[in-house]
């Protein structure tokens, strides 16, 4: 699908911690954030490269694993209504006890989802 749309495509995915608990509902919400945020950068981005990007990190002090997509587009627009879709992969990641944020800076964007080592039972 990526190259069908003329876009360079980038995995840099190393050796992660494994995530404890991880069920395939788990599984399901993660493949549908990345799913829209590779959509988002199809229909709205204009880039002509996708990166997708994970590793280990910590988020407020807490280990997990960060999933980053990042395009090379004309960024998010702050005056641009906000779809269902941004508040659909907020909703997953709050269900996996996640956090997504959103980072657009000079050129293209930067969607970041971290995930705890131990997820939490989805819903």
């Amino acid at each position: 699908r990526v190259k069908n749309h003329g876009l360079r495509f980038r995995w840099q995915v190393g050796e992660l911690t494994e995530l404890k608990g991880l069920s395939p509902h788990h599984v399901l919400h993660i493949m549908r954030i990345i799913e829209e945020a590779v959509t988002n950068v199809i229909k709205h981005a204009g880039a002509s490269e996708i990166t997708i990007q994970a590793g280990d990190c910590k988020h407020t002090g807490v280990a997990g694993v960060c999933i980053d997509v990042s395009d090379n587009g004309v960024g998010l627009k702050t005056d641009a209504p906000c779809g269902r879709g941004l508040g659909n992969m907020a909703r997953r990641a709050e269900i996996l006890g996640g956090a997504l944020s959103f980072n657009s800076p000079e050129q293209g964007t930067r969607l970041s989802l971290w995930l705890p080592a131990s997820l939490t039972s989805p819903d």
